[in-house]
């Protein structure tokens, strides 16, 4: 998983969806109707099922509540894994467009004449980049790149050129 820029909106998103819900617990029916693993064991996990639908729990042999206990529990820690990466892809994007706008209303601030000022704000602000689970690297490549990016934007919009007819 990583993050991308939306292309609608400018701002950094995860580039997976949030994982749908789950049970908390094992309910046998709700896991039963809802889980292509469990729905697909066959015959013996058939009559199982419907012994368990006529309240018929004392001829279920145990091992098929071990065995749905199992099934979900696999697929409740894959859940918790892909939901943790979604969290932790999500914080990123949120940290990466929280940085941009930082260096947004700097930029809109900026008057003219107040660049290296502006520059040592951007600088000296930790942008929380690596505690959002950016590497080093990957952290001074985007600070590197925002710097870029308002250096780019100062000489473009913001310094005035010397006239040499006046001088």
């Amino acid at each position: 998983m990583a993050i991308v820029k939306d292309s609608a909106t400018g701002k950094w998103k995860t580039s997976k969806a949030e994982p749908a819900q789950m049970q908390s617990a094992p309910d046998h029916d709700w896991y039963w109707n809802n889980s292509s693993r469990a729905s697909g064991q066959g015959k013996y996990y058939q009559t199982a099922y419907q012994n368990l639908q006529r309240g018929w729990a004392g001829m279920i042999d145990p091992r098929v509540y071990q065995d749905l206990n199992n099934i979900f529990n696999q697929d409740k820690a894959n859940y918790e894994k892909e939901l943790a990466e979604y969290n932790q892809e999500n914080t990123k994007a949120t940290t990466r467009n929280k940085a941009e706008d930082l260096f947004s209303q700097v930029r809109s601030s900026t008057m003219g004449g107040d660049y290296a000022k502006q520059r040592d704000i951007l600088k000296n602000t930790d942008l929380g980049l690596e505690s959002a689970g950016f590497s080093k690297a990957e952290s001074d490549s985007i600070k590197n790149t925002l710097l870029s990016d308002y250096k780019t934007f100062y000489i473009q919009n913001k310094l005035q050129t010397w006239n040499t007819n006046l001088g």
